[in-house]
């Protein structure tokens, strides 16, 4: 599993960045709720556990 960072207001333009890779199901639930937890206010990312397969949106470069 991985960790990724995401836009919280899921515009098509900002791209996904990877956090963490190579985790365990428990411990990207862990990552990511301590992540959103920690978030300050105003913070434009949310935090999202996906597969190691998972192909990251790269914003821009996906819609041209």
């Amino acid at each position: 599993m991985k960790v990724i960072r995401v836009d919280n207001y899921n515009r098509e333009s900002v791209a996904e960045h990877v956090v963490k890779e190579n985790l365990t199901i428990l411990e990207s639930r862990d990552l990511c709720a301590k992540l959103r937890r920690e978030r300050p206010d105003g913070d434009d990312w949310w935090y999202m556990e996906k597969p190691d397969e998972y192909r990251l949106w790269r914003g821009r470069e996906d819609l041209i």
